[in-house]
């Protein structure tokens, strides 16, 4: 039998009658379940809360400065001509 040792004996009779899954070995095969704390669980939740608060922020401040950029900056200038003009800045060399 799976899992089983024999001992201080040379030899042995035996007769298997059941063993499927409710046998006695396999049931005490499985690992204990993972135990935590309320506290655990209660700090886990606010994690993931702060996490998640975090993560909408984020996404609100980039709608709100893409709408700046848009309406404040931009009002004249087409999105290709101030790319454009970025490039220029960043790959000339200084004035001297």
């Amino acid at each position: 039998m799976k899992g089983s040792q024999l001992r201080n004996a040379s030899w042995i009779f035996g007769l298997v009658i059941y063993t499927g899954h409710e046998s006695k070995l396999l049931r005490n095969a499985t690992s204990a379940p993972i135990k935590k704390s309320r506290l655990e669980r209660m700090v886990n939740q606010q994690i993931k809360s702060i996490f998640v608060l975090l993560f909408v922020m984020a996404t609100i401040c980039v709608i709100g400065y893409v709408i700046w950029v848009r309406s404040a900056l931009l009002p004249k200038a087409s999105a290709a001509a101030v790319a454009v003009a970025a490039h220029q800045q960043v790959c000339e060399p200084p004035r001297r």
